[in-house]
């Protein structure tokens, strides 16, 4: 009897226990290659999902073939993979949208959303913008007008001058006015982000942030969002770029160099540029 087989045999000794049926059985064949759908290869996946399928061992079988492309794309979610908890009051929810699970729109005051931004230390989580076409661009004019609201007598109508923050996750599940996100992106609003964080009191809940929660695993339409909440900045076309696969797996090859052979690739432009 194979190891699988034998861990197969124990598991279902205790089928008694399972609460919702058959097990879910999922394989992943991985290749640094392109998976290129191979009429034979494709032909040889079916015929394992369904040989195993005929057992009625499992609920679902599935055989997902990974590339080069997509085993970076898993690879770059599990360094985005946080998850955060915050009190979500002052929102509505959106209609149901194709693709897209749930949807809300509302705001957070500053202690609320310093939980979505800040790690465990305080600090800011870089990581969270890495989806955005655009870096942190220091105190430019615009940036330089949030600081001033902030520090004035009118911090109280930030909510209704400001665009707000997009935010899209993969997983959203609201317990009330409790709201837990997993792997999400802030895919509009880091200029907003990071002058908040670095100039808000952190404490104010006074000072109200915009924000639309989308959630969805959909990729075009995470890559419709950005482009489209984008838009209404003065993004160039060159800076959109930064969203294409190619840009993005260049960045992490660079990165894979020893430090004495160390090259540096500047995918989104930096402050001052």
């Amino acid at each position: 009897m194979t190891k699988a087989a034998e861990i197969m045999s124990e598991a279902y000794k205790r089928s008694s226990k399972f609460k919702r049926g058959n097990p879910v059985c999922r394989m992943y064949f991985a290749t640094t290659g392109k998976w290129s759908e191979d009429p034979i290869l494709e032909a040889r996946r079916k015929n394992i999902v369904q040989d195993l399928e005929a057992t009625n061992l499992f609920r679902e079988v599935t055989l997902t073939p990974l590339g080069a492309d997509g085993i970076q794309k898993l690879y770059r979610q599990t360094k985005n993979a946080i998850e955060r908890e915050f009190i979500f009051e002052n929102r509505v929810v959106i209609p149901e949208v194709p693709g897209v699970t749930q949807a809300y729109l509302g705001f957070l005051p500053i202690p609320e959303f310093m939980k979505i931004v800040t790690d465990d230390n305080g600090d800011m989580i870089g990581s969270l913008f890495y989806s955005n076409p655009r870096d942190w661009q220091n105190y430019n004019d615009v940036n330089l007008e949030i600081k001033e609201t902030l520090g004035s007598d009118d911090k109280s109508r930030f909510v209704l001058m400001n665009n707000g923050i997009t935010i899209i996750a993969r997983g959203v599940r609201p317990t009330g006015n409790k709201f837990v996100i997993e792997d999400y992106q802030i895919v509009n609003g880091c200029q907003t982000s990071h002058v908040l964080f670095d100039q808000a009191d952190k404490k104010d809940d006074k000072v109200m942030v915009p924000v639309r929660l989308i959630g969805t695993q959909d990729e075009n339409i995470i890559n419709s969002i950005i482009r489209a909440t984008n838009r209404q900045t003065q993004v160039t076309e060159d800076q959109f770029f930064a969203l294409q696969e190619f840009p993005k797996q260049l960045e992490l090859f660079f990165q894979a160099f020893p430090p004495a052979h160390k090259l540096y690739y500047e995918r989104r432009s930096p402050a001052g540029n």
